[in-house]
């Protein structure tokens, strides 16, 4: 018994110390507490099919990957990973970079695979906040076709399509599930993070968030742990290394991706699987697009009518940023076909918003000009 109160003690004392640490010291506690979130992203269920898990250590109440739910925000933010800030701290995603460099009050309501017909099921929520201005991010590398998730299940996204329209998807699904396909070149040609699973949490998974939350003696085990395990397995083909990660890809991979090794810029070139979702060939991607065709006046007409602006955010694929600095594109599998049904995509789209006088930004020229990298993805 004796042992064990020492024991607790030690603990105690330790804990006491560590959380005093990372009081004056910044960087310690960003790497304790923030660095790492237990538990999966999402939790299965409700109207949007899945939903922001709130028990995970990087989420705030309504399971959005914020510190706190504000009574009020200046900018509400909906879109997909590229929002959430997939594989980067909570503090570098991009809804997050624009609070601390504009100082408004930015509410990040980004979930990985999302698309805009999730993005008008989340409008109600996001305007309690009362914003004066919500970003609604299109992303060209799988927006489309993440859609098509709530199809037949949610009746009102159903209501966009006719019935010889989802008796098309369905039957084309019914004989070859282009989600099927997706998963598996996204898990030979990219970031296998982009692939949390849907799930529930036990409880387990509860006692272990809570301590990631508040332990800081715990989060610092974790951190030595991890190390460990990166130090003995490699960091394989998701190294930010450029080196160790070329170097990890097997020949398997290298059917579903591509090297680009320039002067100045280099990356890991997903063409097949971006491409996939972006062939509007196949009648369920060109259904996709005509969702979010559909719903975008929809959620115009409902941000307006609260007085606050909408704004769409037009996020192109890495390999479209790579386009005027790829001068052999034949060379990458499945790169020009890509590039050029991306470029149509986003023609087609711009021409839309400015049919229906809906503001937008298109990002793609500014990052194709941008003078240096700062991250091989």
């Amino acid at each position: 018994m004796k042992n064990i109160i020492l024991l607790f003690v030690a603990f105690l004392f330790t804990e006491f110390l560590l959380q005093a640490v990372c009081i004056f010291f910044p960087d310690v506690d960003s790497m304790i507490f923030k660095s790492y979130a237990t538990g999966p992203k999402t939790l299965g269920g409700g109207a949007r099919g899945y939903m922001g898990n709130p028990d995970r250590a990087d989420h705030d109440e309504n399971g959005y990957r914020n510190e706190k739910v504000p009574d009020r925000a200046s900018i509400a933010v909906l879109g997909d990973s590229q929002s959430y800030g997939t594989n980067v701290f909570r503090e570098e995603a991009w809804p997050n970079l624009i609070q601390h460099r504009a100082g408004l009050i930015t509410y990040n309501m980004g979930l990985d695979g999302y698309g805009p017909a999730h993005y008008l099921l989340q409008i109600d929520q996001a305007l309690t906040l009362s914003p004066k201005l919500v970003i609604v991010a299109i992303y060209f590398g799988n927006d489309f076709f993440d859609n098509l998730k709530l199809l037949p299940n949610n009746k009102r996204i159903s209501q966009y399509l006719n019935k010889d329209e989802l008796q098309l998807v369905a039957d084309l699904e019914r004989h070859a599930p282009l989600g099927e396909k997706a998963h598996v070149l996204f898990r030979r040609g990219a970031r296998s993070s982009e692939l949390d699973n849907v799930s529930q949490v036990d409880e387990k998974s509860v006692i272990r968030n809570w301590f990631s939350r508040h332990s800081a003696l715990w989060g610092l085990l974790r951190e030595i742990k991890n190390a460990a395990k990166k130090h003995l397995a490699g960091e394989g083909i998701l190294a930010n290394d450029f080196e160790k990660a070329t170097t990890a890809i097997t020949p398997e991979q290298l059917n579903f991706s591509s090297i680009f090794e320039g002067e100045v810029w280099r990356t890991i070139l997903t063409s097949p699987y971006r491409d996939l979702v972006n062939d509007r060939s196949d009648p369920r991607v060109d259904l996709g697009f005509a969702i979010t065709l559909r719903v975008l006046p929809d959620m115009h007409g409902r941000v307006r009518t609260s007085g606050a602006d909408l704004l769409i955010v037009l996020i192109p694929t890495k390999e479209s940023v790579f386009a005027n600095r790829v001068l052999e594109p034949d060379k990458h599998i499945g790169y020009s076909s890509l590039v050029a049904n991306e470029e149509d995509n986003r023609r087609q789209l711009i021409e839309f918003l400015e049919r229906e006088k809906i503001q937008y930004i298109d990002v793609l020229p500014v990052l194709q000009m941008a003078e240096r990298q700062t991250s091989m993805y």
